[in-house]
């Protein structure tokens, strides 16, 4: 199961120090982020599901399907983000089988 979550602060507080930014200017307090919460994924047969009951933002399951030719891993995911209480599903594609899933998730 893997989580993936990216705020715009700490993206930005990243581009300040690879910027050579002052001190003061990286230390400062960011406005929390709302994230999805109560967020839970399972594989469903040759995809992933995910389902988050709480919380605010948007989110997407996400799978790693790996291919019965033995080629790179394929990643998945849905083209649409999902709102909280909905369902979001994905699913391998043929002649692939689900290695791996989670949720993608996005505040706001």
């Amino acid at each position: 199961m893997t989580r993936i979550r990216y705020s715009a602060a700490v993206i930005g507080m990243a581009a300040a120090a690879v910027l050579g930014a002052s001190a003061s200017a990286v230390a400062a307090p960011a406005a929390p982020v709302p994230w999805p919460e109560n967020c839970k994924d399972n594989k469903l047969d040759n995809g992933w599901t995910a389902y988050c009951s709480s919380g605010t933002g948007r989110y997407k399951a996400t799978a790693i399907c790996k291919p019965i030719s033995g080629a790179p891993d394929v990643f998945r995911e849905p083209q649409e983000w999902t709102g909280i209480g909905g369902h979001s599903y994905v699913f391998c594609p043929p002649l692939t089988n689900v290695r791996d899933g989670g949720i993608l998730s996005t505040g706001a």
